[in-house]
């Protein structure tokens, strides 16, 4: 099983890289990240500048963390979900459209060797962008000594959140043969979880708590605050593991379909 899933998680890295989507969304990624950390650096430091030139000191609590790397790490929650999907979208769909999933089904492999697999690749794939985006970073060692261990809850929490949105992503997938309705599908599924939680005021007292629960920004800001809570970890992992489920299933299901229709 260990091979057969590190040679789908390969093969599925490989063709992700080599097709024309990857520049794109590596390059809308970076891009928004880059200009994003830009703009809370200068904002940052307007302010700090404002504060000093009028004899006056920053607000408590308004630290290097605080005004820079917490909205940053919140900019990229937001823009992994623009590009999770395009990089999952394709990932069962293109096999369905191509007609190979016909030639895979006859493989000794199970159901959950495939999603884990390729989810392995899209979740991987997350982490390079991510990599590669947290590397603005580092110019915050020229400014001041980083908070360490706030930094490392920060990073903890994105590489969460992408495994889930990689996990939906990948059960999307499985559902038809059109990429651009994988997108789409994971899209909103990600953008209700992350307006869950502006419904709050608006629904029934005992709904409430519902939303607020179900909320990705909310249980995303302790780690971006530099605090890793149980509770923020259950909420990714448990998502992570229902949206692994749902694909295993969507994928016995299809190939049960497929081998009763022969």
């Amino acid at each position: 099983m260990r091979r057969a899933l590190r040679a789908i998680a390969r093969r599925e890295a490989g063709a992700f890289l080599r097709s024309a989507v990857s520049p794109v969304a590596a390059v809308a990624f970076l891009l928004l990240t880059g200009i994003s950390f830009i703009n809370i650096l200068l904002e940052y430091d307007a302010l700090s500048r404002s504060a000093l030139s009028s004899g006056q000191s920053l607000r408590e609590g308004f630290t290097l963390a605080a005004g820079v790397v917490q909205p940053l790490v919140s900019g990229m929650v937001l823009f992994l979900m623009f590009v999770m999907p395009a990089i999952t979208m394709r990932l069962f769909a293109e096999e369905y459209r191509s007609g190979r999933y016909g030639l895979v089904m006859t493989y000794p492999v199970s159901e959950p060797t495939w999603i884990l697999g390729k989810f392995a690749a899209a979740w991987l794939l997350g982490l390079m962008l991510l990599a590669a985006a947290c590397a603005s970073l580092l110019v915050l060692t020229s400014l001041a000594v980083p908070d360490v261990g706030g930094l490392a809850a920060a990073l903890v929490g994105l590489a969460l959140a992408a495994a889930m949105m990689a996990a939906w992503g990948v059960f999307f997938s499985t559902l038809q043969p059109y990429q651009i309705v994988s997108y789409i599908l994971s899209f909103a599924f990600l953008t209700l979880l992350f307006t869950a939680g502006n419904l709050e005021p608006y629904l029934p007292d005992a709904l409430a708590p519902l939303a607020s629960r179900l909320s990705l920004p909310e249980h995303f800001a302790r780690f971006a605050r530099g605090a890793v809570d149980v509770r923020d970890v259950l909420y990714f992992l448990a998502w992570t593991a229902l949206g692994l489920s749902a694909g295993t299933a969507a994928l016995a299901g299809r190939r049960r379909e497929i081998g009763s229709a022969a």
